[in-house]
């Protein structure tokens, strides 16, 4: 939620997004992973655990994704904690779809796909003036936002494209680790690297075939941070920030951290070679 209420201080996305879609988001940020318990959507379908069944059964394989999604539901249910209670019932169905959208959107089996629209988005001219789509609220009580952001060929005139946008700021703040000091993204890589390696024991003890990167034995924290920051954080942060180039600070700590990664990587790789020709 932190790293959220970050991105939403930059000008850029003040300047798109409404008011009640900076509020969604920051709501959808703190939901997003509700009730995480390290293992991921593939062991839950492999091993058919019950919610890999229901999942499956609803032919919907966000497992993970969807179970976050009940829980923040169920919690908002409370009147106690229900902080859409101010909102007019249309304002609330709104910030609903949208939370629902944001959260289901971080299943990286959808990343390709969010992807390839926010690519297609930034190479359509901005010719139309602003138009309100279906589902659009007529009024969330704040004024009418700037419409033209970034590149001049961009625009998020839309109900529809500024969700989009929505979905890209929740699955950045979902992958932040990798632009943040690197002494934070190190901190991070270690955990995610503990849970990556907890799901691969209990893969190996269902005898399930398991990936380097969940095999303790196996895997080499440097060589899979530097392969997830060029395979995945790459593109997606140089498209965010061609969009919004208040962000160009976090391509900076990519580079600075794709860096070190490196450098740690060539240390790990002159110390085996080291000890190779002692023998």
């Amino acid at each position: 939620m932190q790293t959220m209420y970050l991105l939403l201080k930059c000008d850029d996305i003040l300047a798109v997004l409404r008011p009640l879609e900076q509020f969604t988001l920051l709501i959808t940020a703190l939901c997003h992973d509700l009730d995480h318990m390290g293992l991921n959507n593939s062991f839950h379908l492999r091993t058919e655990s019950p919610m890999g069944i229901l999942s499956s059964s609803s032919g919907v394989p966000s497992v993970l994704e969807l179970h976050h999604c009940k829980l923040a539901i169920d919690i908002l249910s409370h009147e106690e904690c229900n902080v859409f209670s101010c909102l007019t019932p249309d304002q609330s169905v709104v910030a609903y779809k949208q939370m629902i959208s944001c959260i289901l959107s971080t299943d990286m089996a959808k990343h390709a796909e969010t992807m390839t629209k926010f690519e297609e988005l930034l190479n359509v001219a901005p010719t139309s003036p602003p138009s309100k789509q279906s589902g659009e609220p007529v009024n969330d009580g704040g004024e009418e936002p700037a419409f033209n952001v970034g590149a001049a060929r961009m625009r998020f005139d839309s109900f529809d494209r500024r969700l989009l946008l929505m979905q890209m700021l929740m699955k950045a703040v979902d992958i932040s680790n990798i632009v943040k000091p690197f002494e934070i993204a190190r901190c991070w890589a270690l955990l995610v690297t503990e849970e990556f390696c907890t799901q691969g024991e209990l893969e190996k003890a269902r005898n399930l075939e398991i990936q380097a990167m969940f095999d303790r034995e196996k895997l080499e924290l440097a060589k899979v941070q530097l392969g997830f920051i060029d395979f995945v954080g790459v593109k997606f942060w140089q498209l965010l920030v061609e969009a919004l180039p208040s962000l160009d600070w976090a391509m900076d700590h990519l580079r600075k951290n794709r860096s070190e990664w490196s450098a740690l990587d060539n240390r790990r790789k002159q110390s085996a070679g080291a000890a190779e020709t002692t023998y």
